[in-house]
């Protein structure tokens, strides 16, 4: 697995904790009481989807978000595309 945040090439906004969502369907969530955030159908605060000011400057920097991923769903992360 490459490191790229160290790079700078990709970066991980947390606010309410992590959600990652597997391919397998295994949802990965820390810390648990984050759980209520996985529902993406609601409006939270910070909520990142494509609406987002913090989605529109990323990818428009270049960057692809880990919420529009098909095999995995991670939506606090953005990776640049090489």
């Amino acid at each position: 697995m490459r490191i790229l945040g160290k790079w700078g090439m990709a970066a991980t906004l947390v606010c309410c904790g992590l959600l990652f969502l597997a391919c397998d369907g295994t949802l990965l969530i820390q810390p648990a009481t984050a759980k209520a955030y996985c529902d993406r159908s609601w409006d939270f605060p910070y909520k990142i989807d494509h609406e987002d000011l913090c989605f529109r400057l990323f990818t428009e920097a270049g960057f692809e978000w880990g919420g529009d991923w098909t095999t995995r769903k991670d939506y606090q992360h953005f990776e640049l595309i090489e």
